[in-house]
């Protein structure tokens, strides 16, 4: 049987969607997330949707990763520490059994 025609119940096949909330400071994005995760969680059959805070991953990818944008208050990824971003985060995103409510600045 291929990949293609394997049942639903398959653990290659999400069952929830990661969800990427993004925008400039200031523009709500951790009051959607927290708002969206509550109530998600409030369900009578709630889904397991966990918080991702982009910002909390960058934060440990060290100097070489970026640079720091005082104007904005944020910290700007070079090539190299988007890769960094990148392969960090895809363990924790392939998770076929719950969905991420992940948030970062643009």
């Amino acid at each position: 049987m291929s990949t293609f025609a394997s049942s639903n119940t398959s653990p290659s096949i999400r069952q929830y969607p990661n969800i990427l909330i993004t925008g400039t400071p200031g523009t709500g994005k951790t009051s959607h997330a927290t708002t969206f995760i509550d109530l998600l969680s409030s369900l009578s059959s709630p889904l397991p949707y966990t918080p991702l805070h982009v910002s909390e991953i960058v934060q440990t990818l060290g100097p070489s990763a970026g640079t720091r944008d005082e104007e904005f208050d944020t910290f700007v990824l070079s090539d190299s520490g988007e890769d960094l971003l990148l392969d960090g985060m895809e363990e924790t995103l392939s998770d076929l059994n719950g969905g991420y409510v992940a948030r970062a600045r643009e």
